[in-house]
């Protein structure tokens, strides 16, 4: 199994954060059925998806991952050479969208990728892996059927105790979580290539739920 490594915001590289914000034209319903509000916590979007204008806000850096408001729930917003890097890569399965930025001195281009399928049931075997909870001095140990079970009945003082994984699943350069550790994953060899290339604004850190 390759190591992954999970995607941070580096705050020392923005500016400001967020660095992107919404603006929507008045014709526009921001919650309409059509909006990218609607986006599905799971599943490919299967409607014609509408996007606010992204606008670079006072202040803030464009850098190769950007920060923008409400958007990075679901998707991974980057810059065309960032792009062009993950094209050689195996992104999990993938929807792709354009996301022009408004900025003063012009639009640059910036993409959204939606990857359907988040992957934390797939790659952690929740029903053997063991959770700690600390309560007052006592220690509990705890197991979840799954994310959700977990997200639900977890609270702050939940660790994991012992990972349980499904390695010969994790073959990917790319993928998601949610529900546990939500966000965006890479494989040691692209982190490697992104940081050789010099991608900005991103911080690797080292995922709890990967055995040590």
């Amino acid at each position: 199994m390759t190591n992954v490594f999970k995607l941070a915001f580096d705050p020392s590289a923005v500016g400001v954060y967020p660095q992107v914000g919404e603006r929507w034209p008045w014709s526009t319903d921001r919650w309409g059925p059509d909006s990218y509000t609607m986006t599905p916590l799971k599943g490919p979007i299967t409607f014609n998806i509408i996007f606010p204008h992204f606008v670079l806000e006072d202040g803030a850096k464009l850098t190769d991952w950007v920060s923008a408001t409400n958007i990075n729930r679901n998707y991974w917003m980057v810059s065309t050479r960032l792009m062009e890097l993950l094209k050689k890569y195996h992104l999990d399965e993938y929807q792709y969208f354009p996301a022009p930025v408004h900025t003063q001195k012009g639009i640059v281009d910036y993409h959204l990728i939606y990857f359907p399928w988040p992957r934390q049931d797939d790659f952690i075997d929740w029903e053997k892996s063991l959770f700690k909870e600390d309560n007052q001095g006592i220690s509990v140990e705890l197991r979840f059927l799954d994310s959700r079970k977990f997200l639900m009945e977890n609270n702050d003082n939940t660790q994991m105790k012992e990972a349980v994984i499904f390695p010969d699943k994790i073959t990917m350069d790319v993928f998601r979580f949610t529900n546990y550790r939500s966000g965006f994953y890479v494989s040691e060899r692209l982190k490697n290539a992104m940081e050789a290339a010099g991608m900005t604004g991103i911080l690797y850190e080292v995922p709890e739920w990967l055995p040590g």
